[in-house]
């Protein structure tokens, strides 16, 4: 075996042949044999080797034109599955190991009673409306870069170095703790003085030196979800917003309801855990509240309606707080909003039309579309989506591929989408989604619209609610029985 002396570092002038480092993550021994962390698995242009004993590197070799056979394509693969399902349990043992709820809150309140508030941050508070009496009730302190401790605590802690004197806080900010359903701190999200890097970052203690290091992630494999109290309940609803600092806690005090935090408004992406805070508290009607700017932003409305779907599912009503936040750079967040009489509620349907780009009708004017075929409708689109995703993932790798090795010709990009036209033309409605559909006024128009297929039950469900009658000319064996005993039970 060659020795350690003999590993080369990847640097800017000597980057990673296999995935373009430069960083020093990867090694190349000799001329020919790469070590690389960051790629696994058969890549044209080299021949994989496997991993490396400790499973940090794949091994590769300039491919010298010998194709491998099949017997060699299948064994990496096998070893491709088997490597996956180590990491992956590896990763559910070290989420099944995290410190209880009950434990964090105990070490997280000491750690509190050893830092200060500095002067900007309380002024900082101070502007989003926050009192010194809301400061001390939240617990809100302040960390330097590398906060020293005075008292050590566990190094089990998210956030704690290993000599546990010290917190891993590249960035000065104060803490915005995050508590649970019952009130227990489960981890801290800091709000930075500076926003080079992003305003907001966990308090973890996985870094680039300490790889396991432990996260905020619950013992489900979750980010925890924020939940805010106001002093005194007005109502029986439960706002959702974007964020676990500020927002969702001036949020809670101004509309007097208990209120709950996502980072980044990923809620779908800790169903359990917010299935479970929701059924704890006993409410059934969810308000959910935008960003200002989030209507034109796509990968922001697929998470709102990852979310939507959820609540769906669950059984709840949801409702969209509206104050006409379509610009970012215009309108307010609903913690800087001044006058909460602006707040009107819209459907899911009414909202969808919205964020839809160019919407053909008023607001108001789509009131009759159920929730249920919005579920439906939302069902579709991710099935659509995901299928879209899976059918470009080849051709996604390829590029990368070729950024790195070439292709000797200018590949050709194309894209595909299917549509489908089942009627006469006299309006062209463009892409059917709910609330796309006008209201029926003059008997014999007819309208030209294309949909995805799979979608044809939400969209009848909607033009029947609207007044339209419906001629299904489609195939036998295309679903209109199917579709009939949907609409009619």
């Amino acid at each position: 075996m060659t020795s350690t002396r003999s590993f080369t570092p990847t640097r800017q002038g000597n980057p990673c042949l296999v995935c373009g480092d430069i960083k020093g993550k990867c090694r190349q021994i000799a001329e020919d044999l790469n070590l690389c962390m960051d790629s696994s698995g058969v890549l044209p242009g080299l021949k994989y080797l496997g991993q490396t004993k400790d499973g940090l590197w794949a091994k590769y070799l300039i491919d010298d034109g010998t194709e491998q056979n099949q017997e060699d394509r299948d064994r990496h693969w096998i070893e491709q599955q088997q490597l996956r399902a180590q990491r992956a349990a590896a990763e559910t043992q070290r989420h099944a190991d995290a410190l209880p709820a009950i434990e964090r809150d105990r070490l997280y309140n000491q750690l509190l009673n050893q830092l200060p508030l500095h002067p900007d941050d309380r002024a900082d508070l101070h502007r989003r409306g926050i009192s010194d009496e809301q400061i001390k009730a939240w617990g809100i302190r302040s960390v330097e870069q590398w906060q020293p401790l005075t008292q050590e605590l566990s190094h089990a802690l998210p956030g704690l170095s290993l000599d546990g004197r010290s917190l891993i806080t590249p960035r000065p900010g104060y803490l915005c703790p995050i508590r649970d359903v019952d009130g227990l701190i489960v981890g801290f999200q800091i709000r930075a003085r500076a926003s080079d890097g992003g305003r907001y970052y966990w308090l973890t203690g996985k870094t680039k030196k300490r790889p396991n290091g432990p996260t905020p992630h619950l013992s489900n494999g979750e980010l925890p979800l924020v939940v805010h109290r106001p002093e005194q309940v007005q109502r029986e609803a439960i706002p959702l917003v974007e964020g676990t600092g500020a927002k969702p806690f001036v949020l809670a005090q101004k509309l007097g309801l208990v209120t709950i935090g996502a980072a980044g408004g990923q809620f779908a992406a800790s169903p359990e855990t917010l299935k479970l805070t929701l059924e704890q508290l006993g409410i059934k009607t969810i308000e959910f509240y935008p960003d200002a700017g989030a209507t034109q932003n796509k990968s922001v409305l697929r998470q709102y309606r990852a979310t939507f779907k959820l609540l769906l599912e669950w059984g709840y009503t949801v409702q969209i707080a509206w104050w006409g936040q379509t610009d970012k750079q215009l309108h307010s967040d609903i913690d800087e909003l001044g006058d909460l009489t602006q707040i009107r509620f819209l459907s899911l349907a009414e909202f969808n039309a919205i964020a839809l780009p160019e919407p053909l009708l008023e607001p108001a004017q789509r009131t009759d579309l159920s929730d249920r075929a919005y579920l439906l409708w939302l069902e579709e689109q991710f099935k659509n989506d995901d299928a879209q995703a899976e059918a470009h993932a080849d051709e996604d790798f390829l590029s990368k591929v070729f950024r790195y090795f070439g292709t000797g010709k200018k590949r050709k990009k194309t894209r595909t989408r299917i549509k489908v036209e089942r009627t006469a033309v006299e309006q062209d409605l463009g892409s059917y989604a709910p609330g796309r559909i006008p209201e029926h006024r003059q008997t014999g128009t007819a309208y030209k619209l294309w949909y995805e297929p799979g979608t044809e039950s939400v969209l009848y469900q909607e033009a029947i609610a609207l007044g339209f009658h419906i001629l299904d000319t489609s195939r036998t064996g295309s679903g209109k029985t199917q579709r009939a005993a949907i609409l009619f039970g």
